[in-house]
């Protein structure tokens, strides 16, 4: 995975400081990831864009069931990239709970769904 850095320069343009933050999302669209993640934002927006996008998928998904035959297409491409974005950012949020920025570290053998 590669990520994009911040570079601020002196005067002089000697380099002196160097920061990974934006983390790219991948996509299925194009060759190359257009949309990136900034890791410095709160967890709790991050969730939240993560939850907005996957709640829509599920909404677009229902929508299905009165569609006509010809929109299936289109509402399943649309599913399709809100799910990339929103399972691309819950990988960046188990990331950043892995490494100890969240409440607690995943454990070894716990599944990475819990259905209730």
């Amino acid at each position: 995975m590669w990520k994009w850095k911040v570079v601020a320069l002196k005067p002089n343009r000697d380099i002196i400081m160097t920061i990974e933050r934006f983390d790219p999302i991948p996509t299925s669209l194009c060759p190359s990831p257009i949309v990136h993640l900034d890791t410095n934002a709160p967890l709790s927006d991050i969730f939240n864009f993560a939850d907005q996008r996957l709640n829509l998928a599920r909404h677009v998904l229902a929508s299905l069931e009165g569609a006509d035959e010809c929109d299936y297409r289109y509402l399943a491409r649309a599913a399709q990239v809100l799910l990339e974005d929103g399972c691309g950012v819950m990988g960046a949020i188990e990331r950043r709970v892995v490494d100890g920025d969240g409440p607690q570290r995943r454990l070894p053998g716990r599944p990475d769904l819990t259905v209730v």
